[in-house]
């Protein structure tokens, strides 16, 4: 009779251990979102892999990672979530292991990683939200409307509650759109994007 009587608070009391690691709020997260569509520096994937590699290993011990990559088709799947807080290790492997295809869905990508932020797990960061875009072009290849494009992704960004900290990085962008780019960090309140051309350039912004 006893343990019946104590029988709901011991399953709240279970039930509350079980999820405290799942509900534990990180100091600090940081989201790479990467393009891996079929561009001119497909074939050199490689770099970029590598960079992003890089960059997550240099990341704190208290850092939790995602990392996004959005390509595809234009009406169906084309962004995916391949690493949700697993090691710097697994998230390179993701990368070594991913082929380039698809066209360059900019705005699907980003309104999916604004959406990751936006969950009970993991929790937002307690002090910083960062989004890292890695992209080889400048525009998305599904919409003939860019600035469109750019209010949708700052009014998603403002509307998720979050505090949100973008950083935009660009490799071996077309010329011609570059200031599309640009303009995309002026709608985010973003500093201007860094423009490579070379692994190491690659490299040196990420980091």
């Amino acid at each position: 009779m006893k343990l019946r009587r104590w029988a709901p608070l011991l399953a709240v009391l279970i039930i509350s251990a079980a999820a405290q690691p799942w509900l534990q709020r990180p100091d600090s997260r940081t989201a790479f979102v990467v393009d891996t569509s079929v561009s001119n520096i497909s074939a050199d994937f490689v770099g970029v892999a590598d960079a992003v590699s890089a960059a997550a290993r240099n990341a704190g011990e208290e850092e939790y990672l995602s990392l996004r990559g959005f390509s595809g088709p234009c009406d169906g799947a084309n962004t995916s979530l391949m690493v949700n807080g697993d090691s710097p290790e697994f998230l390179a492997e993701q990368l070594r292991n991913l082929a380039p295809g698809g066209a360059a869905t900019l705005e699907s990508g980003l309104l999916a990683a604004i959406d990751d932020f936006d969950s009970w797990f993991p929790l937002p960061g307690s002090e910083r939200n960062r989004i890292v875009l890695v992209t080889t072009r400048g525009v998305d290849r599904c919409r003939t409307d860019q600035s469109a494009v750019h209010r949708a992704v700052a009014d998603k960004a403002r509307d998720s509650g979050v505090s949100l900290d973008f950083r935009i990085i660009g490799y071996h962008v077309p010329t011609d759109e570059q200031q599309a780019l640009t303009d995309l960090a002026a709608a985010l309140g973003a500093p201007a994007p860094r423009f490579t051309g070379t692994p190491t350039e690659l490299a040196d912004a990420l980091r």
